[in-house]
């Protein structure tokens, strides 16, 4: 969703609001200096110590010597170009103020100028002169609003503007798989060589489709991946597109609409506001806008201070600080609109950032810088003691956060990153380089929205972006109170991870999973990671819930992970996926991962249970709180938490917390039959188990009506010895009731012995005769109140002939309260229309999935990186399909696989097991 640019509610500081406003006038800031005005109406040859004899220029004013406690002024309303110097110091107490006077609209910095006497030269191509230009142009804008440099494929072509790398000589050399219409020599090529790198590389010749670059990037191109190119007049084809050549110092501009004579068109020639070896500076309520490099940059400063600043159409980079420094106050700023990096810090102790709006940062491929630490809302790389807190982060290209070491962040709204570039996250820490790491604090976040482009890539599904990523050996962090959702990765991915405390975290429907724990190789194993007292909630059957993944068999060494809520209501099976020695694993449901490797013993399943029909939206209710204040929600029924904790009529969140609740029973006893309900797992001895029919034979959907002894029953089990299989119950009912007995369509009378069991919570709590097809029926009511599991077992009598057992009318009352009442419904089908078994495969993988209409379907299957391992097509009916890939000969591991059928495309995760 948009975020509002109001950031009052994040606690911004009052009396920089007020300034921002200008509801309050500026301070006498001489102490006993001199204060300088400078207007548009001013002249350079007044001494601008007076509102009514100012300055006119920047170029006047970097003229100055100045000295603590002097205040340079600029008048609101006005405009002033050039770049605003500074390399002198204030002291403490008497900073150097750059501020504004008067009333009015900030005073406007920019770094731009007007493009005049334009020509048509044909084609709707119009050209301008810049004399004032250099060797590039980091921005063109019309009557403000930045212009789109000229790109080919365009953005609306096939594959969403991207060619393909057929193949490549090393750095210097790419051939495209499609065919290259003009020669493009002069050009840019924008590569994308890995999920988080979008490079630049200069055009230096061409050959047919293959093309020489000039290209320095720490990458090399990846066949099969995607390029563009840019900076080129062949790229000018739709409305205002531009080009720059640096020889002739002319712009060319694409404008089939109108004559761009008859508006404002500026170019991008300097920077906004530079700083060096300066300390004690203070610059407030100032707008800087249309910047060539940078809007401000501070280069080995300190003691300095950026107060109610906007910060807008930065061609590069928003806020810059370069070398080293420290007791830097960043607040209250906008930083808006920036094609590269919004607000970056390096070597800079002592840094708060608090109350700032960082928006629309790297957003268009292209225009951000080559490498690693471009298309980023906000970084820091501080040595120490950082705070970063009340921010709004949103629309960011690649990671909306990122720093390293001795940093709290905490009570920042974060949303709609990775939107150029994937792989990245929504909060982002790394210490690859094993550097001592501590004083980490990620508190009361809300992150949400991360997206994930895979356009240029292999891939042909969303998977990497994640909310808060805590990379390579990351340590000695603590993750509380935080809200991660709807991002298409994971929720929480701890990767190479130790000493990390997460406790008290919300993560909900995440497409991959919502917490994830992986250490693949590499110098640092996952170790004394606390994980504990965590709501996990996937929204459909199609999401994990957690991902344990090792290179080597230690995933009980990962730490202490227990007291979580793993829940996935629409399937509460299988939603676990554990895999050790890279290869060996399964999808498991929370029983077994407790008992396979002794974790999440005090760990709870979904607090409700699922029918097949019906829209979650339902059923499941997720609030979040952005503001800094309480709000009240209203219910429209009883609901439980994951805790089984009980709410009903209104519910009031805290300050920038979230809850997920379920909806509960209406106090009714109604019954809940069996087969409506999602088991957890299922065996059967011939076929499948089939629901509300007898076992028939071997098909899916071959049986009859259930019927024992002549009575038929409309709903129930089919099964066929040897069976089992287990619900999660979740202490929401307290009877089970069924008939039982070999069903009547066994002819042969002779044929057919059973012996029926039911287990809960792994305790024996039924136990049949002998039963025979002449065996009469049995009618069962057993008490499960409290009980987690409920496990029904159809067992041979060693003949295995004709051994069909019906579990008819199987169906469970629920407790009758609204704190332990059963949830009755949940996601349409349709909704996960791919089924994929089995998890994990040996030999072949069968698909079950319903198609709008026939047509010839393709399957994929694909590695980890996206590269095709197999493909298989059929023509698919419209209805349910079912298709079988044989995979033996494939490589042990994990694996992507995709079917596209028209429209239709859906990627499925599988693994590939001994």
């Amino acid at each position: 969703m948009p975020i509002s640019t109001n950031r009052t509610y994040l606690l911004a500081p009052l009396y920089a609001g007020l300034l921002h406003l200008g509801l309050i006038a500026s301070p006498q800031l001489g102490f006993g200096q001199t204060t300088y005005y400078v207007a548009s109406s001013g002249r350079d040859t007044n001494d601008g110590k007076s509102e009514s004899n100012p300055f006119q220029t920047i170029a006047r004013v970097n003229q100055l010597t100045l000295k603590p406690g002097d205040a340079i002024l600029l008048k609101r309303n006005d405009t002033f170009s050039g770049t605003l110097t500074i390399k002198q110091s204030g002291a403490a107490g008497k900073p150097i103020v750059v501020d504004a006077y008067g009333s009015g609209n900030k005073p406007v910095l920019t770094g731009a100028v007007p493009v005049t006497n334009w020509t048509n030269i044909g084609n709707n191509t119009w050209q301008a002169s810049c004399a004032s230009c250099g060797s590039r142009i980091a921005g063109l804008y019309g009557n403000g609003t930045a212009l789109p440099l000229g790109r080919y494929p365009n953005l609306t072509d096939a594959n969403k503007g991207y060619l393909t790398v057929q193949s490549h000589n090393g750095k210097t050399q790419i051939t495209s798989q499609q065919g290259l219409p003009k020669n493009w020599t002069g050009g840019e090529a924008v590569i994308r060589p890995a999920q988080w790198i979008l490079d630049r590389a200069t055009i230096t010749g061409q050959s047919g489709n293959t093309l020489q670059l000039s290209y320095t990037s720490n990458y090399t191109p990846t066949d099969g991946w995607g390029f563009f190119i840019q900076n080129h007049p062949g790229t000018l084809d739709q409305a205002g597109e531009w080009y720059y050549n640096p020889a002739t110092k002319t712009i060319q501009l694409f404008d089939n609409r109108s004559n761009p004579n008859s508006r404002l068109i500026t170019a991008t020639i300097s920077d906004g506001i530079s700083l060096t070896n300066a300390a004690y500076v203070t610059v407030r309520n100032l707008q800087i806008t249309q910047t060539q490099t940078t809007a401000i940059r501070a280069t080995d400063s300190a003691n300095l201070t950026f107060s109610g600043n906007d910060i807008t159409n930065a061609g590069t980079d928003g806020l810059v600080l370069t070398g080293s420094g420290n007791d830097v106050l960043i607040d209250n700023c906008q930083i808006q609109d920036v094609n590269n990096n919004g607000l970056s810090i390096s070597w800079y102790a002592n840094v708060t950032c608090r109350g700032n709006t960082i928006q629309r940062v790297g957003m268009v491929a292209g225009r951000g810088g080559s490498g690693d630490g471009q298309y980023v809302g906000f970084q820091t790389n501080g040595p120490s003691n950082t705070l970063i807190e009340n921010n709004i982060i949103d629309n960011i290209g690649y990671n909306a956060l990122t720093f390293t070491n001795s940093t709290v962040v905490q009570k920042n709204l974060i949303s709609n990153f990775c939107m150029t570039k994937s792989d990245g996250s929504g909060i982002y820490t790394w210490n690859g380089n094993r550097q001592a790491q501590g004083n980490i604090r990620i508190l009361s976040n809300i992150v949400y929205g991360g997206n994930g482009p895979f356009e240029g890539t292999s891939y042909k599904s969303n998977t990497a972006a994640h909310g808060i990523y805590l990379d390579d050996c990351s340590t000695n962090a603590e993750v509380t109170g935080n809200t991660v959702f709807n991002c298409y990765g994971y929720g929480f991915y701890l990767h190479g991870t130790s000493t990390v405390q997460m406790t008290g975290n919300t993560a909900f429907n995440n497409n991959e999973s919502q917490l994830a724990m992986l250490h693949t190789g590499g110098a640092c194993p996952m170790r004394n990671n606390t994980v504990q007292n965590n709501t996990f909630v996937s929204r459909t059957a199609s999401q994990l819930v957690a991902k344990f993944e090792s290179n080597a068999n230690d995933l009980s060494s990962y730490g202490t992970i227990d007291r979580n809520v793993y829940a996935r209501p629409a399937s509460d099976g299988g939603k676990i996926l554990a895999v050790y020695n890279s290869t060996t694993g399964a999808l498991l449901p929370l029983a077994q991962w407790q008992s396979q490797f002794g974790k999440d013993a005090a760990s709870l399943n979904s607090p409700a249970t699922y029918i097949k029909s019906g829209n979650v939206a339902d059923y499941i209710r997720f609030y979040h709180n952005p503001s800094a204040n309480p709000s009240t929600v209203s219910l429209d029924g009883n609901y439980v938490d994951g805790w089984n904790k009980a709410y009903a009529g209104k519910v009031t969140l805290a300050p920038l917390t979230s809850l997920v609740l379920f909806k509960a029973n209406d106090g009714t006893t109604n019954s809940v039959y069996l087969s409506d309900l999602n088991w957890v797992s299922v065996t059967n001895g011939y076929g499948p188990v089939e629901l509300d029919m007898s076992n028939g034979n071997a098909a899916a959907g071959d049986g009859r009506t259930i019927k024992l002894n002549g009575t038929t029953y409309a709903k129930g089990l089919g099964c066929h010895a040897n069976s089992e299989i287990v619900y999660n119950l979740a202490g929401r009912y307290k009877t089970f009731l069924t008939d039982i007995g070999v069903d009547d369509e066994m002819g042969d009378r002779d044929c057919g012995s059973v012996i029926f069991r039911v287990y809960a919570d792994n305790a024996l709590v039924y136990e049949s005769t002998l039963m025979l097809p002449t065996s009469p029926t049995k009618s069962l009511n057993l008490d499960v109140r409290g009980k987690q599991t409920l496990r029904l077992v159809v067992a041979s009598n060693g003949d295995a002939c004709g051994d069909h057992g019906d579990w008819a009318g199987a169906r469970l009352v629920p407790a009758g309260s609204a704190r332990i009442g059963a949830a009755v419904l949940a996601e349409r089908i349709d909704s996960d229309p791919v089924q994929v078994y089995p998890v994990p495969a040996k030999d072949e993988i069968w698909l079950r999935y319903q198609a709008e209409q026939p047509g010839e379907a393709q399957v994929d299957l694909l590695d980890m990186s996206g590269r095709p391992v197999l493909k298989t097509t059929h023509q698919a009916t419209a209805g349910e399909n079912v298709v079988r890939v044989p995979v033996g000969s494939v490589q042990r591991g994990s694996y992507l696989l995709l079917l596209q059928q028209g429209v239709q495309r859906i990627t499925k995760r599988v693994l590939l097991a001994e």
